[in-house]
């Protein structure tokens, strides 16, 4: 804490601001210009409110933590979370501006395999699932077991005889992990 000292002291100037070392209920200690320590009455005192230093965070640390009402600026871009708690990022000097509304759902965009690539990983005990069908072929043994999108098992045959449609096998595929 800091404090300006409202009268002229011995050893202490008017208006100086000082940083305060210690206090109790009626003085303020600081150190004053000759390194001695001073005690001086509170009511002698005026408290300096210091500003808090900015906070700076990255653009995802701000995306993940900012709350309704708040802007955060950098030198090009301003983003700003309005009171019912929609995001709006604002370019400087531009009309540009993308807008968040907080109720929109996103879907992960899942990465996807060639049918090779899918294969490998079916032989190591992976579920692998056709993006063009939706079915879900996994490793049970000897077996392959193949589900439909809802996990229900339409068909369960040896491996050597796992059939593949051939839309399948030109189409990508996800892997189950």
């Amino acid at each position: 804490m800091k404090i300006r000292v409202k009268f002229e002291f011995p050893n202490v100037t008017k208006d100086s601001i000082y940083k305060v070392v210690k206090e109790n209920e009626s003085y303020f200690w600081f150190m004053n210009n000759l390194n001695e320590e001073v005690a001086v009455a509170k009511g002698c005192c005026e408290i300096i409110k210091e500003v808090e230093s900015m906070k700076e965070l990255t653009f995802r640390e701000v995306i993940a933590n900012i709350k309704e009402g708040e802007v955060w600026e950098s030198p090009f871009k301003k983003i700003v979370c309005n009171k019912v708690g929609d995001i709006a990022i604002e370019e400087d000097n531009s009309e540009d501006l993308l807008y968040f509304d907080k109720n929109t759902i996103y879907k992960l965009v899942r990465q996807e395999y060639t049918f090779q690539e899918a294969l490998e990983v079916l032989e190591n005990g992976e579920e692998i699932e056709s993006v063009v069908s939706g079915f879900k072929y996994s490793k049970e043994g000897e077996y392959i077991r193949t589900c439909d999108e809802n996990y229900i098992c339409i068909d369960t045959t040896a491996e050597e005889e796992t059939l593949f449609m051939l839309t399948e096998i030109k189409g990508n595929w996800y892997i189950n992990k």
